[in-house]
């Protein structure tokens, strides 16, 4: 059948309707003649002829908000109502309302035309068939109060039995599985739960499975950043607290060929080598890298495919910081440590003795105690002390207890660490490039310490309190700001030492900070930092382009093979010389050189500061055809994490997977889980 035929026989058959319906409401009485598909029908073809009229009579259900009864409009414009309907004014559909019952109507799940084509442009997708249930949302219902207390009962004994914390029953991940399961519900009734939910085993192994795919998948996706050197591998060491098992953690950052910076946690295995030298390090990266591994693969032998290897362990220069007696300090400098150490004993006795809560009904705020593995926690201890001091100190009072604090050296001691919590908070990144931030956040730091008055400045432009309540008085500020105190100047200078020794700024540093358009032109740094910088970069550039050469050739090669084994024992026809051939250009680049083109091409480009983004790979994902090894540079070197805080997080994914409730977990799950948390987030 034609397709006019298919549209003539649909035509025909909505004019039988239309007709049948104007004949069935030449009498508004006649309602047993129509059909609830037939009204819903002309409401959205004939508009102009029929609509939906309020119902004006007594009201108590809000169904009525979105329904009405359907009418049809005479000549004289008056609207007669088609009597044992009524219809939805959003989506016209039509019920029987026979009754005064409304319950079918509040069960009504309308989707306007918006929301409907909203949600088809964010889920839908072509490649996959959506589900039924995906096309109807969820509802709103009010369940009855001896329903709502059987649902606390089980969460209570299912918490208290199983000791599970309060806040699980707020996890996301159990209220989609609830959800699904009440979906499922939905479709099939009453079912036995163990017909829906699987046991341990079965999930354990499909966890295996799931990250086998995974695995194979991610092999697949770092293979081009690998060719392209446009990846990194950071390995660590860890010991679980409950068995005491060394495990090896590998993160990889890479950038792919969309410019688009991807980190995963590759693998948490035991280390089984004899010793945790560099050498055995990199033996157990290459049995860890086994399982990402195919028949063409990669493994991390090649020094190249990984961030360390032996030669650059052997540059690392560690720098032996002497360690000073603490009776060997100045007066001035132990009492400052010893104001600390009171801190952290007064934290320590108000969490024993569960004492956060009376220095919270008096208006403070919880007290924070610091940990070694937890980078901020001194400065978030300082802070609390600060924020409730006479609050902690009016409840040790009244415990008898005394409180040797001196706030003024607790507020110094915030306004020096200031800068580092900070530029700490700034340079963990996870999901964007952030090497070019460790030169800016090094002249940052030595800039803030390099005098009282640069550290005041920096507290009170990144301070994001409010010092109206923390200040006692206008003539402590006037002290806290105007004058330095010995401890604190001791200190600050020992960490301005610290900071030149420990820290010491490569050309890669530099370079980062160059390939961001934000920070070219190198600001703050000396023409020598600037002219080794353009050097790094152009040297990176020449051997991108040699290594670009060879694989041009390398494909040459190949096609001529194939050509050759295609085509006869024919010779080539030889090209013949162009008149006045000697006398070309040729290529600009091979006379000035590509390096020196694209980074003066780059210094020189005019960028509008309110199009740079903090994210450097969007630029150059814009701009590859202007620059295409530039580009390529900045791959490279934008795949480097600044710190290994990716790692770290692994490993405390870690320490929450293997606790003392489950000290017998396989060590391979242990990998799966926090290999399938990474990719799957």
């Amino acid at each position: 059948m034609s397709s006019p035929e298919i549209l003539s026989l649909l035509r025909t058959t909505r004019d039988c309707n239309s007709s049948r319906l104007n004949s069935s409401i030449s009498s508004p009485g006649d309602s047993n003649k129509f059909t609830c598909s037939q009204i819903q029908l002309m409401l959205k073809t004939k508009s102009s002829q029929y609509t939906i009229i309020d119902n004006t009579g007594k009201r108590t259900s809000n169904c009525w908000n979105s329904f009405g009864f359907p009418a049809i409009i005479n000549h004289n414009g008056d609207f007669q109502r088609v009597d044992g309907f009524v219809s939805c004014r959003k989506c016209f559909a039509t019920y029987s309302f026979t009754s005064n019952s409304t319950r079918l109507l509040n069960q009504h799940v309308c989707e306007a035309s918006e929301e409907r084509n909203k949600r088809l442009e964010v889920k839908s997708t072509p490649s996959a068939q959506r589900r039924l249930t995906s096309y109807c949302s969820t509802k709103r219902v009010t369940l009855k109060e001896s329903e709502i207390s059987k649902i606390k009962d089980l969460q209570a004994q299912w918490v208290c039995q199983s000791i599970r914390p309060f806040s699980i029953v707020e996890d996301s991940g159990l209220r989609r599985l609830i959800q699904e399961c009440i979906s499922i519900g939905v479709r099939y009734g009453n079912i036995n739960v163990d017909q829906v939910l699987r046991g341990a085993d079965t999930t354990a192994t499909y966890v295996s499975k799931l990250a086998d795919q995974h695995r194979a998948r991610i092999s697949e996706e770092i293979r081009e950043p690998l060719e392209n050197d446009a990846i990194t591998f950071c390995p660590d060491m860890w010991s679980d607290p409950v068995r005491q098992v060394s495990y090896l953690g590998i993160t990889t950052t890479f950038v792919n060929d969309r410019f688009e910076f991807r980190s995963y946690d590759l693998c948490c295995s035991p280390f089984e080598e004899d010793d945790k030298t560099a050498e055995s390090i990199l033996v157990a990266q290459t049995t860890c890298s086994s399982d990402l591994a195919n028949d063409d693969g990669f493994t991390l032998e090649d020094p190249t495919n990984c961030s360390t290897s032996d030669a650059d362990i052997e540059e690392i220069v560690f720098v032996d910081i002497s360690k000073t007696n603490v009776k060997e300090l100045p007066v001035c400098a132990r009492d400052v440590l010893k104001v600390l150490n009171n801190c952290k004993d007064v934290v320590r006795y108000v969490k024993l003795n569960g004492l956060n809560k009376d220095i919270q009904s008096n208006g403070g705020i919880s007290l924070c105690q610091s940990t070694r593995v937890r980078w901020l926690s001194i400065m978030q201890l300082l802070n609390s002390i600060d924020r409730s001091f006479k609050e902690t100190k009016k409840v040790l009072q009244e415990k008898k207890k005394p409180f040797l604090i001196d706030r003024m050296i607790v507020k110094r001691l915030i306004i020096l660490l200031h800068p580092f919590k900070h530029i700490i908070t700034v340079i963990q990144k996870g999901n964007e490039p952030s090497l070019y931030l460790v030169l800016i956040c090094v002249l940052t730091l030595r800039k803030s310490l390099n005098s009282f008055e640069n550290l005041i400045k920096f507290h009170k432009e990144h301070n994001e309190t409010s010092t109206e309540k923390e200040n006692e008085s206008d003539d402590d500020q006037y002290d806290l700001e105007s004058r330095e105190s010995d401890g604190i100047r001791f200190f600050r200078l020992r960490l301005v030492e610290l900071l030149e020794s420990m820290f010491t700024l490569e050309p890669i540093h530099f370079a980062a900070t160059f390939l961001h358009p934000r920070y070219r032109y190198l600001r703050k740094c000396t023409s020598a930092e600037i002219n080794s910088c353009k050097a790094y970069i152009r040297k990176q550039i020449k051997e991108i382009a040699e290594q670009e050469k060879i694989k041009k050739m390398i494909r040459n090669r190949c096609a001529e093979r194939t050509t050759d084994q295609n085509t006869t024992g024919e010779p080539p026809l030889k090209k013949k010389k162009r008149f006045g051939q000697e006398y070309e250009s040729g290529d600009l680049s091979d006379e000035y050189g590509e390096a020196e083109d694209e980074v003066e091409k780059y210094l020189s480009m005019r960028i509008d500061p309110e199009l740079i983004v903090d994210n450097p790979l969007i630029f150059w994902k814009a701009n590859q055809k202007h620059f295409p090894l530039l580009s390529k540079v900045a791959r490279t070197i934008h795949c480097i994490p600044a710190t290994t805080a990716a790692v770290e997080r692994e490993f405390s994914g870690g320490g929450l997977v293997m606790s003392e409730r489950r000290s017998s977990i396989n060590p391979n799950n242990v990998d799966n889980i926090l290999f399938l948390r990474s990719v799957t987030q």
